[in-house]
């Protein structure tokens, strides 16, 4: 999903590709772009040169940069189906599913974008892309969203994503937050932000690179944790019944591991003609 960086020298195509080339994965059925800023798309022809993609998702959306063409144009080069979203859809992939929200009402190229949900079993993760505030609450009030485990904080972290309405109606337990290396460098010396500095932007001398958890985002829009204390301790099927029971299939990988998925899938392919 998404394939770019801000920086002209950063190969974000290239390094896409090699991490999908160590994984033994020379295919993808699906690769989504949630809108065209540079930061999102820059690497997409690299990537489309070094891997197949069978089919490219995007959003129907007018781009005065031109970068929808240059998308598409590659696309077309390398045989890659395009489709647009244009409304709620969901991609079945094995046993997990991807769902699939188009843009809504509000104007700007950042919120006419499209968003994600990732389910495996009973796990969601939900990526809104850089949606701001009205667009999220028009993304609650549109669909109907599950509590999921993970959020992809919108708009690497800025504050004009990741509302109160969106974090009390998903009610997520990890958030994940997509930013480039400059953006880490934690002020204050490294030592712990001061009160209230709960956002980007919130920081009382004007610091950037301060990314908030999800359970400052909580306080900072004063949801009580006595609010979210009902599901503590519970599994995820006790939190929704019905959703089924996938967690004993996920794995957890650090720097150099194989997933147990992907073994054997390379034992498949041993066995007989592998796509490339």
């Amino acid at each position: 999903m998404d394939c770019g960086s801000r920086n002209s020298w950063y190969d974000a195509g290239g390094i896409a590709a090699d991490h999908l080339a160590t994984m033994g994965c020379g295919t993808l059925d699906y690769l989504i772009l949630t809108h065209y800023d540079y930061d999102h798309i820059s690497g997409v022809a690299e990537l489309l040169a070094r891997a197949r993609v069978d089919t490219l998702l995007l959003p129907d959306v007018s781009d005065d940069a031109g970068a929808r063409f240059r998308v598409e144009l590659a696309a077309r080069n390398h045989g890659v189906d395009i489709q647009y979203v244009e409304a709620e859809t969901v991609y079945t992939l094995g046993e997990s599913s991807l769902t699939i929200y188009p843009p809504g009402d509000v104007e700007g190229d950042n919120e006419q974008g499209l968003a994600v949900l990732c389910t495996y079993g009973d796990y969601d993760l939900l990526i809104t892309g850089d949606r701001n505030m009205a667009a999220e609450r028009q993304l609650i009030a549109d669909h109907d969203l599950p509590d999921i485990e993970a959020l992809v904080v919108g708009h690497h972290g800025s504050k004009s994503s990741t509302s109160k309405e969106l974090l009390e109606a998903l009610t997520p337990e990890t958030g994940i937050i997509s930013v480039g290396g400059q953006q880490l460098r934690p002020p204050h010396g490294g030592r712990p932000p001061p009160p209230g500095a709960g956002r980007r932007g919130d920081l009382p001398d004007g610091q950037a690179g301060y990314r908030p958890s999800i359970c400052e985002l909580r306080r900072h829009h004063g949801i009580r944790e006595k609010d979210i204390q009902g599901q503590r301790g519970l599994s995820e099927t006790e939190k929704r019944p019905g959703r089924g029971n996938g967690g004993e299939r996920l794995h957890l990988l650090r720097g150099g591991d194989v997933s147990p998925g992907v073994l054997s899938q390379r034992a498949a392919e041993e066995a007989g003609p592998r796509r490339v």
